[in-house]
Parts: C-alpha cells; sequence; structure tokens
C-alpha cells in the first residue's frame, strides 16, 4: 500500500467475516485521498470550508459530483449554495437521498 487514507484509528472492529464498519473520516482536506477518490462503502468524509465561496470551490473541484450537502452555521440561515453546485443531486441541512432518476455510480 503506497499510502495510507487515514493516519489515525480510534476503533478496530473484532469478529469473523468481511465486514467494513460505517466510519466517519474528519478534518479531511482537499489534499488528502479521502478529499480526492470515491470512496465505497460506509463512509463519510468531512471537509470545513472557510466561508461560502470556499465551500463552493471545494465541492465543485471534484471529478464525480454525484451529490452534495450543505450544513449551514445555523438552521435559520438555509444555504443558497445547493443551487451554485455541479453535482447531479444536491440538499440543504440533510443528505441528498437516493432517487431512481438521478445519477448514480451504483
Amino acid at each position: 500500500m503506497k499510502e495510507r487514507l487515514c493516519y489515525w484509528a480510534r476503533k478496530k472492529i473484532e469478529g469473523a467475516g468481511n465486514y467494513y464498519a460505517p466510519t466517519v473520516l474528519g478534518n479531511v482536506t482537499a489534499g488528502m485521498t479521502g478529499f480526492r477518490q470515491e470512496l465505497f462503502g460506509p463512509v463519510a468524509t468531512l471537509t470545513t470550508a472557510r466561508d461560502a465561496d470556499h465551500a463552493l470551490a471545494l465541492a465543485n473541484d471534484s471529478e464525480f459530483g454525484l451529490s452534495a450537502t450543505s450544513i449551514p452555521p445555523t438552521r435559520r440561515r438555509p444555504s443558497a449554495l445547493p443551487a451554485s453546485w455541479s453535482a447531479a443531486a444536491s440538499s440543504s441541512m440533510a443528505t441528498a437521498p437516493a432517487t431512481p432518476a438521478w445519477p448514480s455510480a451504483a
């Protein structure tokens, strides 16, 4: 393995069989493999943006762009970002649900 996806681990899953536990990778930056590559499995990456313009630049800096979600600092201020994303499906305050009409990697 040339490169590690994650440089820390907090919990090892024990047991028999092929199983990959749901995983959240926090503090992921644009230079990391977890940001650049499509991850398969129950994996979510969390990237923090400096401001709305930076968030838009990060969201559109992907060769995949199937779905994107914005979580604004407060519920009272919904995000206008989803309208500007280069993604097939986008949402604010919730993950984009799987809908048969939308493009999918599956």
